[in-house]
């Protein structure tokens, strides 16, 4: 039987009872999906999962959608993996505060990060709870930012002359395969306080990064209001820190919380696969798919972060099981890897 344990937390439960790797019946799936949308961020410890139970997984919710600025690995169109050596000087992914593309018309409304070697320091997930975030707004800020439209766009990013883009020196040794695009360059418009589109509870979308203004705002003043918001969204009151275990899958609501690596990590080797939800029109009753994010933690042993793209030979090990993982890390030297599952078209 299902069980729901929720966290101690501003979000957050484990849940228990289930086996991913075997097919699910609607009513595991509608459970899972009510819980997600009460705590916001699921736990599902000891699952030995696969790319194809990933994949298996995600289609119960709505169908596979783009991730336009990562490519796909071999066999897997909707799965792109991520591997960090401690011997690259890129820089890192996510360690500030975002919610995953929200530069899409219609932006993944969850996200799944699967572990599969984890190191015993450091490697935690930070989640805040959004909801909480408008409902505990300052007077003051919140006259300053309830009727805003903020203006999204990937291009600080992935945009020819983006932070990622090749042709700067810092990037030249990347080996994750990321897709500079000028598609990078298109904004698209949410408003900054909307009511989730299944429970219809208010919640701050999004922060600084894929943010890049308000509508009616001069860059100044939208610099200015971002910078206090940023402070603000992820005030410890809001945030659950996640502590991550093997074989440990996590899914949360992109609607509901902003989530973000910490500087905090040991020279050890790690390695997760990550699935992302989308909502789904494809579904009347279970209302969510995916589409990817990047994810990233810090080694103070290099004092900088690194990805690596997993090679084809690595995800052939990696996909053999446990002892796959651990040929991987042998074979290539990597120390931290994601495979990443795309899917849905969803209404944000």
């Amino acid at each position: 039987m299902i069980a729901i344990n929720p966290i101690d937390a501003p979000c957050g439960a484990v849940v228990t009872g289930i086996d991913l790797s075997s097919p699910l019946a609607e009513d595991a799936v509608a459970d899972v999906r009510q819980a997600w949308l009460r705590h916001h961020v699921l736990v599902f410890p000891k699952q030995r999962l696969t790319p194809q139970d990933l994949e298996r997984f995600s289609l119960y919710f709505g169908d596979f959608g783009d991730d336009p600025f990562f490519a796909p690995i071999e066999g897997h169109r909707h799965i792109a993996a991520v591997c960090r050596d401690a011997n690259e000087k890129t820089a890192l992914f996510a360690e500030n505060w975002h919610t995953d593309w929200s530069f899409q018309a219609k932006p993944p409304i969850a996200t799944c990060l699967y572990g599969i070697k984890i190191p015993p320091l450091g490697g935690d997930t930070l989640f805040a709870n959004q909801h909480k975030a408008y409902e505990q707004l300052p007077a003051a800020l919140k006259s300053k930012i309830e009727h805003l439209t903020a203006i999204h766009s990937a291009a600080s990013a992935y945009s020819p002359e983006g932070f990622y883009s090749n042709k700067h020196a810092r990037n030249s040794a990347r080996s994750m395969n990321i897709v500079v695009s000028e598609k990078a360059l298109e904004t698209q418009t949410h408003a900054l306080i909307r009511p989730h589109s299944e429970t219809g509870r208010l919640a701050i979308y999004s922060t600084a990064g894929y943010i890049q203004g308000f509508e009616g705002l001069e860059p100044q003043e939208s610099k200015s209001l971002l910078k206090e918001l940023y402070q603000y969204q992820g005030s410890e009151q809001f945030v659950y820190r996640h502590k991550w275990q093997e074989n440990m899958l996590v899914m949360w609501d992109n609607r509901s919380v902003l989530h973000k690596a910490p500087v905090v990590m040991t020279a050890m080797s790690a390695c997760c696969i990550a699935l992302l939800f989308l909502n789904s029109t494809r579904l009347t009753y279970f209302l969510f798919t995916a589409c990817p994010f990047l994810y990233g933690w810090t080694w103070h042993g290099a004092e900088r972060t690194i990805h690596t793209a997993i090679s084809r030979e690595g995800f052939q090990y990696l996909t053999a099981g446990r002892t796959g993982v651990e040929k991987l890390a042998v074979i290539r030297g990597h120390n931290f890897c994601l495979l990443m599952l795309a899917s849905g078209t969803g209404d944000g």
